[in-house]
């Protein structure tokens, strides 16, 4: 991934710890409303990439890179999945630290 995706998922990531800062009971909060809010929220995203993998596979686009993101997967959908896979590893914050998670799906 290049800078500018790494901007973005930073972002993002800073923008979802205002909820946890303001109220620390957010991450005890039933968790299906929260990844079905995440995933509404998103879904413009993901309905973006959907249609531009649709596109680039029907018109044999020559500019695809494959070595950024692979055969099937852009820069749409990854800022469409990751509020949704946060949200799901919620609950594991309860437990475990926040920085021994991010270093664990790191690796």
């Amino acid at each position: 991934m290049d800078l500018g995706v790494g901007s973005f998922i930073f972002a993002q990531g800073v923008a979802s710890a205002l909820p946890i800062l303001k109220d620390p009971h957010h991450l005890s909060a039933p968790l299906i409303p929260k990844v079905l809010n995440s995933i509404t929220k998103t879904s413009p995203l993901l309905f973006l990439g959907l249609v531009r993998l649709i596109l680039v596979k029907a018109t044999d686009y020559p500019g695809e890179h494959i070595s950024e993101y692979g055969t099937h997967w852009n820069f749409f959908l990854t800022l469409a999945l990751i509020p949704p896979l946060q949200m799901a590893l919620q609950p594991i914050f309860c437990y475990v630290s926040i920085t021994f998670v991010g270093l664990s799906v790191a690796v």
